[in-house]
């Protein structure tokens, strides 16, 4: 059957914070405060035609965020720049 379930913007701000912590816990990250902050202003302004996008994958047994990743559009143009695996499994 069916183990997870994907959505897109849940909690873009507080998954991004997650993502910061668990790779903070590997050894280092470059994800700050401040930077969660501006991409959230640069994401919440009308005035430019950049989106952030935050792509959850939950786990459906527990319930849990099992992995996150993250990445910005302009345009057509998409980037993603970090992603964590929160769940350490057989099936990650």
């Amino acid at each position: 059957g069916k183990e997870f379930e994907m959505s897109c913007n849940c909690d873009f701000q507080a998954h991004l914070r997650r993502c910061a912590a668990y790779h903070e816990a590997k050894g280092g990250t470059w994800i700050s405060e401040e930077l969660i902050s501006r991409l959230i202003e640069i994401h919440r302004s009308p005035k430019n035609r950049i989106r952030m996008y935050c792509f959850e994958l939950w786990d459906l047994a527990s319930g849990e965020l099992a992995a996150a990743s993250f990445g910005l559009r302009i345009g057509a143009f998409f980037h993603d720049f970090s992603m964590c695996c929160l769940l350490q499994d057989r099936r990650s």
